[in-house]
């Protein structure tokens, strides 16, 4: 089936209140592109390619050095076939997503990234410099006037001239600035700068109104010990002659902290003082110096909750918006106290009102980012990208999910920075009334050719990336390439009706939880069915690493392939398969069904 089309009005009927409930979307296994690193990488990924399908692309994350990506390299990608990307755009068995030859995941996922920092200059001095706020000044206990530094969120060009949307850091203190055990503060604005280039060094920032190139803050103060401002945002270009900044708020209380909100500017003037907040129905409310009301405890400024700030938009299409994560930049919840869930999807289809999908595009079991290293996967600043050349700007029916990942049992020192390449199609109404999901993430079994490690020769079946180890902090296993695609893993429990994260009875009729195992005692791998929700049911001497995903109880008549538990005795390994002799080797059990497509 192709890509995105224009929302038939049949679809719109089907699906009644929700017209998003004919989109289908897959994921391929991920790669591993940089890492494991102690780099700050703490922000989204910024690409910017001056010329898509040639040198140089850039790669923009956090302060620090970007990396220079050469259009064409002979240098093999991090790990060599480690992270799996030598399938990508080339098997139709593994992945089924075309090529994207000579666009910007080819070009990362064929240089190594450690090899060639584009010189010793750091991201501040390099592509911009921390501006002040021009509406705070050091007047509260304990507030200074330090800058913690900025980095560019998101870039887009506008007829002859590159837009850099950059996320700044003053004034702040991360440390005890009162000396009292309080921990430290910061406060956020949003700046604009321009180049004709897009080249290191050529970047000014867009005056005006009085302001060094500040376009969206809040007259909020700093307070000691929490994060204020509006920050952490990106910019996407409307069809309809506006540039548009998803923002995320931050104050002392639940009222605004971590909500989202929408400001714009005509693309003809994005100067400061012509950007507008959404409030009260209308773009109204100036977004420089936004009057942050200190007694409610909420800015000039309608909020979404949760939907998040890393948006693109895909022009052509009744999609105007898609916005990955959710609050925290991280995270999705079902409803307010559930378990956590995984990379949420929101889609608008006015850049105003949103749909978040009830099933994430990645589950996970925990948001551990404080008292690392801890027993669980971590996933940061998750963003959608264009497939060919970095921008926010994405093709019809396919693009890529970036994100910073952490693995279990390693602590925030090995990040690596990863990437779903992705397909978005339509279901049609008969898929819709069969109750097709609409999220999957492939399961795929992989084969180490390594010689001399605990793994070597043998097989593992997951939907992450097994380069990442898990012994301890750091640790990789080299060797590792994918072997054979079995279906897709659902990433939420279907036909509860309440919290799709846990199967409710409803639930458990269909479909079971499948974890995978670590035996810390061999270095092996298992799939198995979880019966003790994220905490897992893993056997003595196995630790429950993640919940994998979910698969059917029975065949189902939109097609699913049948996934069997399976054990090497000779090579003492276990792995899965669609084959019900496990290729020849013994028969452990029928774990479930997964989506055939």
């Amino acid at each position: 089936m192709g890509g995105i089309s224009i929302l038939p009005s049949q679809y719109v009927t089907a699906t009644k209140t929700n017209p998003l409930s004919s989109i289908k979307i897959r994921l391929a296994p991920p790669a591993l592109t940089f890492g494991p690193s102690t780099v700050n990488m703490d922000t989204e990924p910024t690409f910017i390619c001056p010329t898509p399908g040639s040198s140089p692309c850039y790669v923009l994350n956090a302060n620090q050095a970007p990396w220079e990506i050469a259009a064409t390299s002979t240098t093999t990608g991090y790990g060599g076939s480690d992270d799996g990307s030598q399938t990508f755009g080339t098997s139709t068995q593994t992945t089924g997503y075309g090529s994207v030859s000579g666009g910007l995941t080819s070009q990362i996922m064929a240089h190594n990234f450690n090899a060639s920092p584009l010189g010793t200059t750091t991201l501040t001095s390099n592509w911009s410099q921390p501006l002040p706020d021009n509406t705070i000044t050091a007047t509260s206990p304990g507030i200074s006037t330090n800058q913690c530094g900025s980095w560019p969120t998101s870039t887009y060009k506008v007829g002859s001239t590159w837009y850099m949307l950059v996320h700044n850091e003053g004034p702040c203190d991360y440390s005890d600035p009162l000396g009292n055990g309080q921990i430290g503060y910061t406060n956020e604005s949003m700046s604009l700068w321009q180049s004709t280039t897009a080249a290191p060094g050529s970047w000014t920032a867009v005056t005006g109104s009085g302001s060094p190139g500040t376009i969206i803050s809040s007259t909020i103060t700093p307070i000691p010990g929490w994060v204020t401002g509006i920050g952490d945002s990106t910019m996407i270009p409307g069809s309809d002659g506006y540039m548009y900044v998803y923002v995320t708020f931050y104050c002392e209380l639940d009222s605004c902290s971590y909500k989202n909100g929408i400001a714009r500017a005509p693309m003809s003037n994005m100067a400061p003082g012509n950007w507008m907040f959404l409030y009260g129905g209308c773009f109204c409310a100036p977004a420089l110096n936004n009057y942050f009301d200190s007694v409610a405890q909420i800015p000039h400024a309608d909020k979404i909750p949760y939907v998040g700030s890393s948006a693109a938009t895909m022009l052509g299409t009744p999609y105007k918006v898609l916005i990955s994560d959710g609050r925290n930049h991280a995270y999705w919840r079902h409803y307010p106290g559930s378990n956590i869930g995984g990379i949420g999807l929101s889609i608008s289809l006015d850049y105003k009102t949103f749909y978040t999908f009830p099933a994430p595009l990645v589950n996970y079991d925990f948001l551990n980012f404080g008292g690392r290293p801890s027993p669980d996967d971590l996933y940061l600043y998750n963003i959608l990208r264009n497939d060919y050349d970095g921008s926010s700007t994405l093709a019809e029916g396919h693009w890529n999910l970036w994100g910073v990942y952490v693995p279990p049992n390693n602590s925030l020192g090995s990040r690596y920075l990863i990437v779903w390449p992705a397909t978005m199609t339509q279901l049609s109404i008969t898929q819709i009334e069969q109750g097709v999901p609409q999220m999957g993430v492939t399961l795929e079994t992989w084969h180490n050719t390594s010689t001399g490690n605990s793994y070597s020769g043998k097989f593992r079946t997951t939907t992450v990336n097994p380069y990442a180890g898990v012994t301890s902090d750091g640790a990789v296993e080299p060797g590792w390439s994918q072997n054979s695609f079995l279906g897709y893993v659902m990433t939420n429990c279907p036909g509860s009706t309440y919290n799709v994260q846990i199967c409710d009875s409803n639930g458990a009729n269909i479909a079971v939880r499948i974890e995978e195992c670590w035996n810390t005692g061999n270095d092996n791998y298992a799939l198995q069915i979880d019966t003790n929700g994220t905490s897992g049911s893993c056997p003595s001497g196995w630790e429950h690493l993640r919940t994998i995903g979910w698969l059917y109880k029975s065949p189902q008549t939109f097609g699913t392939n049948p996934v069997y538990s399976c054990y090497n005795s000779s090579a003492n390994y276990y792995f899965s398969s669609n084959d019900p002799a496990c290729n020849g080797q013994t028969v452990q059990s029928l774990l479930g069904y997964a989506l055939a497509n």
